[in-house]
């Protein structure tokens, strides 16, 4: 009866671990393949390969956080100096205005009214 229970185990066992062995093989292919491809030394572990790829990665991901913080810096100046030469155009303006408008007789002063002092009545 052990036999028999055994038996079918060492069958199922067996099939799954060829499937493991073809898996393995697949992924040792596939990672040749890609240390061939990126022109990578073929002598270097996974282990190497992949720290190498990832290390690359953070570095590539920070720059680019840095390039996408530098182009909203640089469009916020510019927005900045279009302002500043909007309202620097707009003050030359009103000085134009103000240097065109035609200017004002100069008028007398006006005379001072006189008041009269209240009396006291009775005294």
């Amino acid at each position: 009866a052990c036999a028999a229970a055994c038996g079918g185990f060492l069958e199922l066992a067996g099939a799954a671990a060829a499937g493991l062995e073809q898996d393995v093989a697949a992924a040792a292919r596939a990672f040749s393949e890609t240390i061939a491809y990126l022109r990578e030394d073929p002598n270097q572990s996974p282990e190497e390969f992949f720290s190498t790829l990832v290390a690359f990665k953070r570095k590539f991901d920070e720059a680019q956080r840095r390039c996408a913080h530098r182009a909203k810096q640089d469009a916020r100046r510019k927005t900045e100096a279009e302002r500043s030469a909007n309202a620097d155009a707009r003050i030359r303006e009103k000085l134009r205005r103000r240097d065109s408008a035609p200017a004002l007789a100069p008028q007398p002063p006006k005379p001072r009214a006189r008041h009269r002092r209240a009396t006291s009545a009775g005294a």
